[in-house]
């Protein structure tokens, strides 16, 4: 069925249920998470500007996806 699922995160409260979802989706096929997080629309609007590697933006959502607890759903 599913070999991995990207699922795009907010890094608002909303995330835990959207994993909770993504965990019932993934578990039975035993797929994988791959988890995202898109620039809000300043940011990509003002690209040419942006250090990409030194955005703070980008550290704090990487920190963020970082500590995403993943567990299996419930058997």
């Amino acid at each position: 069925m599913y070999t991995r699922i990207l699922v795009p995160l907010e890094h608002t409260a909303y995330d835990a249920a959207i994993l909770g979802h993504v965990r019932q989706l993934a578990g039975p096929a035993g797929a994988s998470l791959v988890l995202m997080h898109v620039a809000d629309g300043f940011a990509a609007g003002n690209v040419s500007n942006l250090d990409l590697r030194e955005s703070e933006e980008i550290r704090d959502d990487r920190d963020y996806l970082g500590g995403v607890p993943i567990v299996p759903p419930p058997a």
